[in-house]
């Protein structure tokens, strides 16, 4: 978990090779794709891509990433928290309305 916080840390300040750096250490430490550690990885991971499509203004691989995030088991990654990733998702579209109901359904 701490190698992934500094990768999150690491990737907010711009720093995106040495974010990746450690997540690929992640995976050559924890390649069992049904390894609790696995997971945990995977979920960082997925976040990182997630803001770095939406820095780009690339939709569709952010949707993607929201997939892949939800696939994965529950006590990997907090539904709310995917929730919450695609109210900011819709909010960079513009769909202002959508956001809006998503982030009510997260309050209640």
């Amino acid at each position: 978990l701490g190698l992934l916080n500094t990768a999150l840390s690491l990737e907010e300040e711009g720093y995106r090779s040495e974010a990746d750096i450690i997540l690929r250490t992640c995976e050559r430490l924890y390649p069992c794709p049904v390894s609790q550690y696995s997971q945990v990885w995977k979920v960082a991971k997925q976040k990182i891509l997630f803001s770095r499509h939406l820095l780009n203004g690339n939709w569709i691989k952010a949707e993607s990433c929201l997939s892949v995030l939800s696939a994965l088991p529950p006590s990997s990654s907090a539904p709310g928290q995917i929730k919450l990733l695609e109210a900011e998702l819709l909010f960079r579209q513009g769909d202002f309305q959508t956001c809006r109901d998503v982030l009510k359904g997260i309050l209640r």
